[in-house]
């Protein structure tokens, strides 16, 4: 009934999850695992390992994780039998800010259903979870999607690497779908994501193509705070001032869309940026 698909790059760990997933699944299952260790993007490992699918649900499942809810092959069928549902998973935001961004945005905006290793950080990073919360961006640690809406949009290989492809996928299906981030499934990951140019690249190149019209309403504090980010991980990725000069004015927010007071920091943090990346401390 369900195929989960992982790109995998550690035997150990891809044999510790198939033995967790068929103790907790409790249905019908198959796990198709693509190896890959750098010769694909992410996104290629899934639509290779989409392609050899024989059910009609699939789910795209990191290999560092373990499920903690017995039975949860079901919850997940029935989450993606809901009317017009798009793209199931754990963790994501209902707001996609003007400025190129991950998933993850802030505190308010933020559903988060994983519990990582060493902490239980996402209590304080997220609103508490109803059993089904409508988010548009996805997390791509758990990933379950209907097999014939997967058809229409898969997985875009022009995204290179191991990042933004999560981000690529679940906008373009929020663009027709409703979807969500669950509850009643938890799960334990091993890892933390490591940001990297690829990834900031790739967040810029998705904004373009994608945009980010989904929300009827900007928050300007949002918008302030994801700009703010944004000039962060432009100064530490980009290491030319002009490249880094262009693609701020690029993308700074309207200027009726934040306050005036918003507008005097941002210009201030841009500037100082430029004049000295190395002292400018963003957490003011």
């Amino acid at each position: 009934m369900l195929s989960i698909i992982v790109s995998s790059h550690k035997e150990d760990l891809y044999n510790n999850l198939v033995l967790n997933v068929a103790k907790t699944i409790g249905i019908e299952h198959e796990i198709i695992r693509i190896p890959n260790y750098g010769e694909m993007s992410i996104g290629q490992a899934y639509n290779k390992g989409a392609d050899k699918s024989q059910f009609p649900y699939l789910l795209f499942l990191h290999e560092d994780v373990e499920f903690l809810t017995e039975n949860w092959g079901e919850k997940l069928i029935a989450h993606l039998n809901l009317e017009n549902v798009g793209v199931v998973g754990l963790a994501g935001s209902n707001y996609v800010p003007q400025v190129p961004n991950d998933w993850f945005t802030c505190g308010p905006h933020n559903f988060i259903n994983v519990i990582h290793h060493d902490s239980e950080i996402h209590n304080n990073l997220s609103v508490p979870l109803q059993e089904v919360n409508q988010v548009y961006s996805l997390d791509g640690v758990f990933l379950g999607i209907k097999k014939s809406v997967f058809l229409e949009f898969k997985f875009d290989e022009n995204i290179l690497g191991f990042h933004s492809y999560d981000l690529s996928i679940s906008l373009r299906i929020a663009r027709k779908y409703y979807n969500y981030v669950i509850s009643n499934i938890k799960l334990l990951h091993f890892s933390h994501g490591k940001p990297d140019k690829n990834w900031f690249l790739s967040n810029i190149k998705i904004r373009e193509e994608v945009g980010s019209d989904f929300n009827f309403k900007k928050v300007d504090y949002i918008e302030y705070l994801a700009f703010k980010r944004f000039i962060m991980n432009n100064n530490k990725f980009e290491g030319s001032n002009m490249v880094r000069f262009k693609s701020n004015i690029k993308f700074y927010p309207k200027f009726d869309r934040i306050r005036i007071l918003y507008h005097l920091k941002l210009i201030y943090f841009i500037t100082k940026s430029l004049l000295v990346p190395r002292k400018i401390n963003f957490l003011k």
